[in-house]
């Protein structure tokens, strides 16, 4: 069923914009999030290491003087210059530039891992804030009602119990300290959310005037960013496995060397060179073996992981599709009772028209009105908030 269709069966009374306060806040919250900025820059960090990785290492330059000139047969030796290149056995450096390309895959994974929950937070904390604030707006009418009931009892306290207007009063008091609560949980929930956004904990947030509903969208079939870090990770593995046996295979070095002749002592002296070769012998094998072993029971142990993470994530999806069909059924019962509420309030007026009833009946049919209002809004935020939580797990993107 359409998304707009649910919302207008399930809650008609929709704010304009709502939507729109939502996405900006996101927009927001992707652009300046400082632990999101912080895990882009490990990402560009492992991408930048790439390149590197593919080039030679320095070559060696040796220089050596002699205090005294060294006798040659056809002449002094007074100095001698060698720079040496080494190369790795072909295919090292390919090697670990495929690790390298995992290792960066596997921080791109965590970074959209994280952004997803950081727009799954967004979602939730602003529904919460909205209804927290919209419940305040309940709590106050419910205040002015239960402050009218008091003066009323006051007014005909010759024919009522002094006790009916020590619980008037008590409720009263009961009110204003839980509109003093979620006064407090208001500011803590907007400083919260503004160090989501990464601004200043004091920066005022626009609100809608009551929640949208929405509604999952799992067509999507996006792989969960979690997934594809571990399978990334193990592919990183993988190629540390083929890095070090290349690493383990003999390194090739060509140079050249270059012998600096005295020719004032001898005028038949000549400068040398000589071009030179050299092969490492890696006959001891236990780093080697070691390091490969090292790499094979770490892809088998992320292979694990991810098997492990799989089934949590459909655990995880599980429980937010409870929640959302339990929240779903919260609604239409509270919406349903708000309308039965109604429709109590209306004979109560009708009675109180006709003097069949008192005012105090009324104002209190008008007190549960409010208080089903109050639990159908709450119940609204539970369904987006676990329908943000089910989008997570899906690994959809915003």
């Amino acid at each position: 069923m359409n998304s707009y269709v649910v919302a207008a069966l399930l809650f008609p009374v929709l704010a304009y914009g709502a939507n729109d306060y939502l996405r900006n806040y996101i927009n927001t919250a992707l652009q300046n999030n400082p632990a999101l900025q912080a895990a882009q820059k490990n990402y560009e960090a492992e991408n930048a290491r790439i390149s590197g990785l593919g080039t030679l290492e320095y070559p060696k330059l040796d220089i050596g003087f002699y205090p005294e000139p060294m006798e040659l047969k056809h002449g002094k030796q007074v100095a001698q210059f060698s720079v040496m290149q080494m190369f790795n056995w072909p295919g090292t450096q390919g090697a670990a530039q495929t690790e390298a390309k995992a290792m960066a895959g596997m921080q791109a994974a965590k970074t959209q891992s994280f952004r997803n929950e950081l727009v799954m937070k967004i979602k939730s904390e602003w529904n919460g804030l909205v209804a927290v604030k919209k419940v305040i707006e309940y709590k106050k009418q419910i205040l002015e009602i239960q402050k009218r009931l008091e003066n009323l009892t006051i007014e005909n306290l010759k024919v009522s119990d002094y006790s009916a207007v020590l619980d008037a009063n008590s409720e009263i008091l009961e009110l204003e300290f839980e509109l003093e609560s979620l006064q407090s949980e208001m500011q803590i929930g907007i400083a919260n959310f503004n160090a989501l956004l990464g601004q200043d904990l004091n920066t005022e947030i626009s609100f809608a005037d009551t929640l949208f509903l929405t509604e999952p969208d799992t067509a999507k079939t996006t792989e969960n960013p979690m997934l594809a870090m571990l399978n990334a990770e193990s592919q990183s593995y993988k190629s540390q496995i083929a890095m070090s046996q290349k690493m383990g295979s003999p390194m090739f070095g060509l140079g050249l060397q270059y012998m600096l002749i005295n020719k004032l002592d001898n005028m038949g002296g000549k400068d040398m060179v000589m071009v030179m070769g050299q092969v490492t012998l890696p006959i001891w094998r236990g780093k080697t073996n070691a390091s490969i072993n090292e790499a094979i029971r770490k892809s088998e142990a992320a292979q694990k992981y991810m098997i492990n993470t799989k089934n949590e994530l459909d655990v995880q999806k599980t429980q937010a599709k409870r929640q959302i069909e339990l929240a779903k059924k919260k609604i239409f019962l509270y919406k349903k009772q708000v309308e039965l509420a109604d429709s109590k309030h209306k004979i109560a007026l009708q009675n109180l028209s006709a003097g069949k009833s008192g005012l105090p009946e009324v104002l209190q049919i008008n007190i549960e009105f409010i208080n089903y209002q109050i639990k159908e809004i709450e119940a609204i935020a539970e369904y987006n908030s676990a329908v943000a939580s089910l989008e997570m797990v899906h690994g959809e993107n915003y």
